[in-house]
């Protein structure tokens, strides 16, 4: 069960943010009862990810595999284990920008839309394969510096700001439009993963589509 709790993690906790938003959304309660909400999950969410991170693996070589410092092995896995997925995405983009040689552009960001059977090999596996890179989570950014260098940096982040337009001109970000919590989902995880080229995204925005169309 702990090792299930684990390895579905990221679809677990982007279907938990898609039902916080999706209960903002539309309910009629207070911003404070909202927020207070909000909080309590968020507590949630860490005592969950101190018990499944205590359980899944001796603390120990959880420290060594995320190549902890000794001076936080004390600390909580609660408390580590949050800090640590926000450095670690950060460390290893950096490791990734300082090693990788662009040569030519390439579409590889578009391989989380096919399913891994059907994904072809990755052309820069030796960059994201750098013994420096600890636990394969280089934020979105990652995969469009290695695809176009520092203008895939640039583009993407300009499409993202015109999806954010979009969703905020005309109140998109309403009952009326149930696809907000989607997209707002994939904004909240964006730190860690492109989740605006996810399968699982894509899907739940076809079904959605086609949901209010009917």
């Amino acid at each position: 069960g702990t090792l299930l709790a684990y390895v579905a993690r990221g679809p677990i906790l982007i279907a938990v943010v898609q039902s916080l938003i999706l209960y903002s959304i539309r309910t009629t309660a207070s911003k404070r009862k909202i927020y207070a909400r909000a909080c309590v999950a968020i507590v949630i969410a860490l005592v969950a990810m101190d018990v499944v991170g205590s359980n899944r693996t001796a603390q120990e070589s959880f420290f060594q595999a995320l190549e902890i410092k000794e001076d936080f092995r004390t600390w909580p896995t609660a408390i580590v284990w949050p800090i640590s997925y926000i450095s670690i995405p950060i460390s290893n983009l950096c490791w990734i920008v300082r090693g990788a040689h662009f040569n030519e552009p390439t579409v590889s960001f578009l391989s989380p839309v096919l399913h891994r059977f059907w994904a072809p090999a990755s052309p820069h596996e030796a960059a994201v394969s750098d013994s420096h890179i600890i636990d394969g989570t280089h934020t979105y950014l990652a995969n469009y510096f290695l695809d176009f260098s520092w203008a895939g940096i640039v583009g993407c982040n300009f499409l993202i700001g015109l999806l954010g337009g979009f969703l905020t001109h005309r109140e998109r970000i309403s009952r009326k439009f149930m696809m907000s919590p989607i997209i707002l989902s994939a904004f909240s995880f964006i730190f860690f993963w492109d989740f605006f080229v996810s399968l699982p995204t894509i899907i739940e925005l076809c079904i959605q589509a086609l949901v209010q169309r009917l």
